[in-house]
């Protein structure tokens, strides 16, 4: 037997097939390709086992569940696979990679140096988090869809002391940080439009102070000020309006009579 290899077809009842197939099909994305080929013959039984059972109940799951994105779809950025793969097992076997990087609206890319930390996925486009060699103590995020190449220089993986990925994303402006100070939001949603808020509230310290007669819902929350925020309140349009803080208020004063004026 080859030393890798994983033995005879392996038994399966219809829940761990089902359990297979939706690993598969959910986690393809960002495991390693060459890690995620060898148990290839999990998901190859887990669908044949599906496949004779097909008239159970539990076969009828895998179509009828799926896990869909709450804003806009957007079709995934194209990524190189040969260079996706190479960061991939990089990041598994903490390796340095020399890189070719095409910054935003640059003509060509650059040669770096970089020490891959770890990888996040946002939409359509996964991130690469990881330091230059020329700035090791600071982690910086990385569209993937930007390198041009990537190959082992020979060298391991420098990692900051005490680096920690939850950490990072919790400190980092990966949703676009306007301020490093938590905003206190104070809105009003009309007729049904903040509804969902007493289900799903923004944040732990959340209030809402509910109109029975005119049904406006008004909200307050503390909250990360971040263009995410921005984006979310301005797909309410005209069903919400920025009490406090004034200056996010008069941001959306600005913006409102600009659109104004693109649309005349």
């Amino acid at each position: 037997w080859h030393k890798d290899a994983l033995g005879v077809q392996p038994a399966m009842d219809p829940i761990e097939a089902l359990t297979f197939s939706l690993a598969q099909q959910y986690l393809e994305p960002i495991m390693p390709g060459k890690s995620f080929k060898r148990i290839n013959i999990f998901f190859d039984r887990a669908n044949s086992v599906l496949k004779e059972v097909k008239r159970n109940q539990i076969s009828r799951w895998r179509n009828r569940v799926r896990v869909e994105p709450q804003w806009q779809r957007l079709l995934p950025a194209d990524v190189d696979q040969k260079v996706e793969s190479v960061i991939y097992d990089a990041l598994l076997r903490k390796l340095q990679l020399n890189v070719r990087y095409l910054n935003r609206n640059a003509k060509s890319s650059k040669a770096r140096v970089v020490n891959p930390l770890g990888l996040v996925l946002r939409g359509a486009i996964h991130y690469l988090i990881c330091t230059m060699e020329e700035d090791k103590e600071n982690p910086r995020f990385l569209p993937l869809h930007r390198f041009r190449s990537a190959e082992w220089n020979g060298e391991k993986s420098y990692e900051p002391k005490g680096f920690s990925i939850d950490k990072y994303l919790e400190e980092s402006n990966l949703g676009y940080l306007y301020s490093d100070k938590p905003i206190k939001l104070d809105a009003i949603f009309y007729g049904s439009a903040g509804f969902h808020l007493s289900e799903t509230p923004l944040s732990e310290d959340q209030e809402i102070y509910e109109n029975k007669q005119s049904g406006e819902m008004r909200v307050k929350a503390t909250l990360d000020d971040t263009a995410q925020l921005r984006w979310w309140l301005l797909g309410f349009g005209d069903q919400v309006e920025v009490i406090s803080p004034k200056r996010l208020r008069d941001e959306f004063v600005e913006m409102t009579k600009k659109m104004v004026s693109v649309y005349k």
